[in-house]
């Protein structure tokens, strides 16, 4: 298999032929809890993928250990049990923060009530069911729906144990002698299918206890693929389930893309993009009346924000991403030390904040005084308005750096294929080498106007 498409075209015709989506462990459909887990790792052995989300191989039983902890005192303190008014709406926030002028903002969900007249702050209630630990270790101040680790751990050792003395769950096995036959990969998902079973059945049971007392009409969630039972207890109540957009989406995403699937029982009802673009970019398996267009409004107010600041003629902007950072940390160090009249920036995913000097040594550099590693000292929207150029590879900074109308590039590396059609269409310079960079960086060719509405409808009226 030669191309990125080749292997995700496999895995699609594999997904057909072989009904995987048939397949049942205790009732729930196994295949679609762990679709994208098994994607991801296929990409990581075929093409030595980075993590989409590295973690350090030092620290991380130490931040798991302490998120359980964590946890625990959280479901003492702040239980949303503890809130019986019934509510209309229930909008669950991601636990990824950033933060802004000294406040720690979930941005995808903070904003919600600026375009959807419905939500205001008498009707809704917002809910944590996760946190975030490591270097930026933020716990909002709010209401928390969490299964006990305690309950996961129990279960997901039970399940094993009962795998191992009854063999009840063959169809694992069934499931790995396929993905073999097809891709020649050995691949053990027993662990990664029993956890995730464990965690459907404990969230389910606990979601479904929670809005049998809250009653909501709807349920607004942020990346749906994670949380299938707190969808499937929402489901089962008649309660309609929003997804809203949090990342890019193209037609090789598990986590949307179901192009020989018409039964997807843990999918949102409905999904929320940012533009016109993303009603398309996948084969949902939703109807397109159910695909809702309401802008981006957290880009918007960086926008205006930004609109002023003045680009700097001799700079260029990395946006790295677990997946191909490894080779955009490379190609940085190497344009770094032959364009020194270049100021580079590197912008690092915020996964990657507490693990790149030990996955990216090329840039862990001090004496080199033109790279700048940028973790969140600047803002990402004004390294878009400040940088003349900007590279990467397929990353959701990269389609929102669109608005600002730099000079794209992209490193041809596995992954970029997920966004061939845009590459054909604004005719964006494909790059392999540092060579390559500085000979399109002095001969950048005219590309397509790319228009913001058609990614990010303007909804600037209302932000």
């Amino acid at each position: 298999m030669n191309s990125y498409e080749e292997i995700a075209e496999l895995f699609l015709k594999m997904e057909k032929q072989e009904q995987l989506f048939k397949y049942k462990l205790d009732g729930v459909v196994i295949w679609e809890l762990i679709r994208v887990a098994v994607f991801e790792e296929l990409e990581q052995k075929i093409y030595h993928f980075g993590a989409g989300h590295p973690n350090s191989k030092r620290t991380g039983a130490l931040k798991r250990l302490s998120g359980k902890v964590k946890i625990l005192e959280l479901l003492c303190t702040k239980n949303a049990f503890f809130n019986r008014k019934n509510s209309k709406y229930l909008v669950f926030r991601h636990r990824r923060r950033i933060n802004i002028e000294g406040k720690n903002i979930e941005v995808n969900t903070n904003y919600l009530e600026k375009i959807i007249k419905d939500l205001n702050s008498d009707n809704t209630e917002y809910i944590e069911k996760g946190i975030a630990f490591g270097n930026r270790n933020i716990v909002p101040d709010s209401q928390f729906l969490m299964v006990n680790p305690i309950k996961n751990f129990i279960g997901i050792y039970l399940y094993k144990f009962l795998n191992k003395v009854t063999k009840n769950y063959s169809i694992l096995n069934e499931i790995n002698h396929i993905i073999y036959s097809y891709f020649e990969i050995h691949m053990d998902i027993t662990n990664l299918a029993l956890q995730n079973l464990v965690w459907f059945k404990n969230m389910y049971k606990l979601c479904y206890k929670y809005f049998s007392l809250k009653k909501p009409e709807g349920i607004y969630i942020v990346c749906a693929y994670g949380e299938e039972g707190l969808i499937k207890a929402a489901r089962d109540l008649k309660i309609t389930t929003y997804e809203i957009q949090h990342g890019i989406i193209t037609k090789y995403h598990f986590g949307y893309a179901f192009p020989e699937t018409e039964d997807v029982p843990y999918f949102p009802d409905k999904l929320i993009v940012y533009g016109d673009y993303w009603k398309t970019a996948a084969a949902y398996p939703i109807d397109e009346e159910n695909v809702m267009v309401l802008g981006n409004p957290y880009l918007e107010i960086q926008l205006k924000k930004y609109a002023k600041v003045l680009q700097e003629p001799f700079s260029i902007l990395f946006i790295s991403s677990g997946k191909s950072g490894e080779d955009l940390s490379v190609l940085a160090s190497e344009f770094a030390d032959q364009a020194e009249n270049f100021t580079v920036y590197y912008k690092l995913h915020p996964s990657e904040y507490s693990v790149w000097k030990e996955i990216y040594p090329a840039i862990n550099n001090k004496n080199r005084n033109n790279l700048i590693v940028i973790e969140d000292e600047i803002n990402l929207y004004e390294l878009f308005a400040r940088n003349r150029f900007i590279i990467g590879v397929n990353s959701t900074a990269l389609f929102e750096s669109f608005a600002f109308s730099p000079n794209l590039i992209l490193l041809n590396t596995p992954g970029v294929q997920y966004i061939n059609n845009i590459i054909e269409k604004f005719n964006i310079p494909l790059i392999n080498n540092v060579n390559e960079l500085i000979s399109t960086i002095n001969n950048y060719p005219k590309t397509a106007e790319i228009k913001r509405d058609y990614f990010y409808k303007d909804i600037s009226s209302v932000i």
